[in-house]
């Protein structure tokens, strides 16, 4: 008998290397390959009657999380100025090197807004008015 958990431990590895084959088109997918090649074998020692294919691809998380914020931060900081959500989110994706398409800044603005709105009081001062403007105390 399987051990349930060691089997969903490994089905998630398996979907997370397929993703990761899929979804970032590595320069050498060989090793890539093997790992989910190994995997897959791990998996059909532990349950033989396991279907291998239909373990769907799980797309990689992105590592973004945090660092807009520190940046925006960073960019509020230095400007000492009450800044726009819109204003600050140009600057951020200048600063991170991403296009400025009306996509791009219409995400940064919506999560800075929600990012900004949860540190008031922790140090970031909305200033009255319309627009929201912010800035750091």
């Amino acid at each position: 008998m399987a051990e349930r958990h060691v089997v969903s431990a490994l089905k998630r590895k398996y979907g997370l290397l397929k993703g990761e084959l899929q979804y970032t088109a590595p320069v050498d997918p060989e090793p890539l390959m093997r790992d989910i090649g190994h995997v897959g074998a791990v998996i059909l020692m532990f349950s033989p009657t396991e279907v291998l294919t239909a373990i769907r691809p799980i797309r990689p998380h992105k590592g973004w999380r945090g660092r807009w914020t520190r940046r925006a931060l960073g960019i509020l900081r230095t400007e000492r100025r009450a800044m726009t959500a819109r204003a600050l989110a140009r600057r951020l994706l200048a600063a991170e090197g991403i296009p400025p398409t009306t996509e791009a800044i219409s995400c940064a603005e919506c999560a800075l807004h929600a990012t900004l709105g949860r540190l008031e009081g922790l140090g970031i001062v909305r200033v009255p008015g319309a627009p929201k403007r912010w800035r750091v105390e």
